[in-house]
């Protein structure tokens, strides 16, 4: 799973995600649904010392995602809650010498979604 995800993201990112599939796997749940991105912004590309860097703002539309137990039934709790609006920021870099982007790093932010 980290290889395969390892493509894509890279640092905090690769570890809270890997962290948190294995968790659903675990407990034999599920995410279920899609989410509709309503707004995408990015920062001008910047090189500090680790690559190029930009940062993406992203207000999702989570209204039909849930997590679902082996029977199909929404898991209850906040550990597994998803909120129906996720206004998330997240770091981006193409470390020196790669030919992609990497995700590195993403935290849910204040302001409004929508």
């Amino acid at each position: 799973m980290t290889a395969a995800l390892g493509r894509f993201t890279g640092g905090n990112a690769l570890e809270a995600t890997v962290g948190f599939l294995l968790l659903l796997k675990e407990k034999d749940y599920r995410r279920v649904g899609s989410a509709i991105d309503l707004q995408v912004l990015a920062t001008r590309v910047v090189d500090d010392g680790r690559g190029d860097e930009v940062h993406v703002t992203m207000c999702r539309d989570q209204r039909s995602l849930a997590i679902v137990d082996k029977s199909g039934d929404p898991v209850t709790g906040d550990e597994f809650a998803i909120p129906e609006y996720n206004l998330r920021q997240f770091a981006v870099r193409r470390p020196p010498g790669e030919a992609a982007f990497l995700v590195f790093g993403y935290e849910t932010i204040n302001g409004v979604c929508p």
